[in-house]
């Protein structure tokens, strides 16, 4: 064979080698943005579940004095909601959302009343109205972290993930 076609072939292997890679790590950077893209979603529920929070606050401040303990935690869970602006993650935080609904619904046991309070009713429904796109978006960023998880499973694929610092995402729900 001549020295030219050897070249050639060679030339080839290298630049099919070259777009093969290119395609894994391609295919690998999609799934990422789209793992990102659905915790971006989750985000901002967070933020405006934090503002509901907010509000519910300044209604038992308004409303309920006496329940100044319980008032400084939900502000205490709002400040913690609220550092998720700033940081790039924070699915823990995500979750403790529920925790602190769940408190507030206490309420209800001690003053029953607040059944009857428009204004208390209108706080419920917008919390359980974000709390409920907020399921579907964690649905949507589990699928994806399972995607994406499922395709660095492949050895080669992962090592080059770890060349390249592709990170590691945990599920919302951790029974997937």
């Amino acid at each position: 064979m001549e020295t030219y076609v050897v070249i050639v072939i060679l030339f080839g292997v290298v630049i099919l080698l070259l777009l093969g890679g290119l395609f894994f790590v391609n295919r690998l950077t999609l799934l990422k943005l789209d793992v990102e893209t659905c915790f971006g979603t989750m985000k901002e529920f967070a933020i405006e579940r934090a503002n509901i929070f907010e509000e519910m606050s300044s209604f038992l401040e308004k409303n309920y004095d006496k329940e100044e303990v319980f008032i400084q935690k939900i502000k205490k869970n709002i400040s913690s909601l609220n550092a998720i602006k700033m940081a790039g993650d924070g699915v823990s935080i995500l979750k403790k959302t529920d925790e602190i609904y769940q408190q507030f619904l206490k309420l209800e046991t001690i003053y029953s009343r607040l059944k009857k309070n428009e204004e208390y009713l209108g706080l419920i429904k917008k919390y359980e109205e974000n709390r409920d796109r907020n399921q579907y978006a964690a649905l949507a960023y589990d699928k994806g972290v399972e995607v994406y998880n499922h395709y660095r499973e492949n050895t080669i694929i992962d090592k080059v993930s770890k060349l390249l610092h592709f990170p590691d995402y945990d599920y919302y729900d951790e029974s997937l």
